[in-house]
């Protein structure tokens, strides 16, 4: 075993350091979204992906995880109810139109016919 690695938390904080700066699905659908629908979109997105990411974090941190890996009555619990939940959440948010997408209004006078 290499020196470096001896510590087991200098180990743990490389490895994360490298999952952190390899970018993933996270960050393409970060960007895409910040590009597409402007920072304020984007930071909301990073917000959520972090509150996520940290409730998950403590909820192993205190065991959770394991207690779910340990029962498959659980684990499929949490794994049927994930899609349903971010299904109904993008489905009451709908699509959202940009003020430029939305139809004009045709003022009344411009009518054919009258």
């Amino acid at each position: 075993m290499s020196s470096a690695f001896a510590n087991p938390l200098l180990a743990f904080a490389v490895t994360a350091l490298i999952v952190e700066l390899t970018p993933g699905p996270n960050m393409t659908y970060l960007a895409a979204l910040s590009l597409s629908k402007g920072t304020r979109a984007g930071l909301a997105a990073v917000t959520g992906v972090a509150l996520g990411l940290s409730l998950s974090g403590i909820a192993a941190a205190l065991g959770l995880a394991a207690i779910i890996d340990s029962s498959r009555f659980l684990y499929e619990a949490c794994d049927g109810a994930a899609s349903p939940i971010c299904f109904g959440w993008h489905g009451k948010a709908g699509p959202k139109r940009s003020k430029a997408a939305r139809p004009k209004k045709i003022p009344m006078h411009c009518h054919a016919g009258h």
